[in-house]
């Protein structure tokens, strides 16, 4: 028996939430070791995701820290749209 369009539709949605909440926490993580801290705690589970970190940052550096997630989005954004645009026209 064939699994059902939706419920392709559903793994393959599920599939992309997780790879963007890993993406997400590992921008907050390479933020982290590029200003020369170390990353001491990283999980993520089906409704939560945590990092905590060690080390001396300026507030700069801090900034930059919290937004770490969405800046490595962004860089990835290109490939995000085409994966929006292929899950849309299943």
């Amino acid at each position: 028996m064939r699994p059902s369009r939706t419920t392709l539709k559903s793994l393959v949605i599920w599939i992309f939430l997780c790879v963007y909440v890993i993406l997400h926490e590992g921008g907050h993580s390479l933020v982290v070791y590029l200003f020369g801290g170390k990353v001491t705690y990283f999980n993520i589970n089906l409704f939560d995701a945590r990092m905590s970190y060690r080390g001396e940052f300026s507030n700069i550096q801090k900034s930059l820290l919290h937004i770490g997630g969405f800046l490595l989005q962004l860089l990835c954004e290109k490939p995000t749209a085409s994966a929006v645009g292929w899950i849309a026209s299943l």
